[in-house]
């Protein structure tokens, strides 16, 4: 796990973060860190699946 891992990056950044409204700070960590275990996981293997899970994610942190 450790080693794929390293090599695995959500297609989302904190750059798409900010420009769908979400304010900087650790709400992008917990965001990216969450699409990096869900690939790694095998929960997600595509950009629009990527997509729904970040659109969950996203409404989870605005309603907190």
């Amino acid at each position: 796990y450790g080693l794929k891992l390293r090599f695995v990056h959500p297609i989302t950044d904190g750059h798409e973060l900010r420009k769908l409204g979400l304010a900087p700070g650790p709400s992008y960590h917990a965001i990216l860190s969450g699409l990096r275990a869900a690939w790694v996981d095998g929960k997600i293997s595509s950009k629009e699946e990527e997509i729904g899970l970040l659109s969950s994610m996203m409404t989870n942190t605005k309603g907190a």
